[in-house]
């Protein structure tokens, strides 16, 4: 995914006065605007004595946006970040990776890699650290059961959760489950590297004490 991408997307959370969009600032499109009678008028602030008459294509800095472009608005963005951010998944997953190479199956989801192994039955990944190529998980779902074991399958469990597919996730229910699953093994990684490096340094400073006193 280019970069260039998803900013030309947020370009449009602010859309200028000659970007020519249908909601850029402009009385007629503020939430503030009224127009009856044939006269058009601002409504922003209590009358004194009458609401001041503006042109459909003034603005000031008052300008806030309707709510229904607002509403649409915001839909479109939703509907160009998805686009792109599916376009980034499936950039990764094409990428082959560690002497694999990377299947239809395979995800890249904060900084790893999940290496599909088997579709249905059960339904199971590999996970890889991208950086250094090291398998940090294992994945498996079967019977309704999908569980997340720390380094390697056989390894303590860091995460369960029940699926409503069987054998294999249900495509609403993937990813979500995956993401949670990663991020369970990084934290689980995260405090076993903590507690490694605390029991290295009590063990050490155990042996100096031993070589100063005896």
């Amino acid at each position: 995914m280019a970069e260039s991408a998803v900013n030309d997307v947020l370009k449009n959370l602010n859309p200028g006065l000659n970007s020519g969009a249908t909601d850029a600032p402009a009385c007629k499109n503020c939430r503030y605007f009224s127009h009856f009678g044939g006269n058009s008028v601002c409504r922003r602030s209590p009358p004194s004595p009458s609401f001041p008459p503006v042109a459909a294509t003034d603005w000031c800095g008052e300008f806030s946006l309707r709510q229904d472009l607002a509403v649409a608005r915001h839909a479109k963005l939703v509907e160009k970040l998805d686009a792109i951010r599916a376009d980034r998944e499936e950039e990764m997953r094409l990428k082959p990776f560690n002497g694999y190479s990377a299947g239809a199956g395979d995800y890249y989801i904060s900084g790893c890699r999940l290496i599909k192994t088997s579709n249905a039955c059960p339904e199971q990944y590999d996970v890889f650290d991208d950086k250094t190529g090291v398998q940090i998980g294992y994945l498996r779902l079967r019977h309704g059961k999908f569980r997340a074991d720390l380094r390697s399958a056989g390894g303590p469990t860091v995460y369960e959760a029940d699926t409503i597919g069987d054998g294999s996730f249900e495509e609403s229910e993937r990813l979500p489950q995956l993401k949670n699953a990663v991020a369970a093994i990084k934290k689980e990684l995260i405090a076993s590297t903590k507690a490694a490096k605390k029991d290295w340094a009590k063990n050490w400073a155990a042996g100096v004490r031993g070589m100063i006193y005896g």
